[in-house]
């Protein structure tokens, strides 16, 4: 219900014209039919990972820093073991060299001595082993030079087997067989799984 602005006579919210003198009205909107606008938050569409929920993932911050401590953990140990590796001394290295020969000629087949400065692992046959029967043989006017041909393989593979446990630049370390008549001279010798010197072919 409103009034005329002019005479006061009662109206009709929706009369343009006042039904008594004429005057035109103001028109009051219904309230009821007012729509009321309001504002809809939308939400960026989600392309993944981004910096600000990734900082408050735990997560991904537990599983970077798994990784992180698995990167650190393997780096430090290789590079310890190298550290470790490449201050190796004299002995240890040839106690490493008797573990490399038991593996190939078996427990008890041979000495094994290490020079650092001529990078040379020297084996020499225990005696009363097969292995210095066979290389006695081979060296004696009467023996068979091919009696030792069978463990020129394993001569080679035991040098294969010492480059990666010896210091970063002592790797072609050479490996010697030496006559067990006489230990100042060799009868093979091998160096990363090759023959570099065979008695056989020696002439001298």
């Amino acid at each position: 219900m409103k009034y005329c602005t002019n005479c006061g006579h009662p109206l009709k919210a929706d009369q343009p014209f006042c039904t008594n003198c004429g005057a035109k009205q103001t028109i009051i909107a219904d309230p009821g039919n007012v729509t009321t606008a309001t504002t809809r938050e939308t939400s960026a569409p989600d392309h993944g990972v981004t910096a600000a929920n990734f900082s408050h993932n735990p997560v991904l911050w537990l599983i970077v820093g798994a990784i992180v401590v698995i990167v650190l953990g393997i780096g430090g140990y290789y590079g310890a073991n190298t550290y470790k590796r490449n201050h190796l001394t004299e002995q240890e290295i040839a106690d490493i060299g008797d573990g490399v020969a038991t593996k190939y000629l078996g427990s008890d087949a041979v000495k094994v001595y290490y020079n650092k400065s001529d990078n040379q692992l020297t084996m020499v046959a225990k005696s009363g082993t097969a292995l210095y029967d066979r290389a006695e043989d081979s060296i004696s006017d009467y023996g068979d030079t091919d009696s030792l041909a069978p463990y020129v393989g394993k001569f080679k593979k035991i040098s294969t087997a010492m480059s990666p446990k010896m210091p970063t630049d002592l790797q072609d370390v050479q490996v010697e067989f030496m006559n067990p008549e006489n230990t100042s001279r060799y009868l093979y010798v091998t160096e990363n799984g090759k023959v570099t010197y065979d008695f056989t072919t020696d002439d001298d």
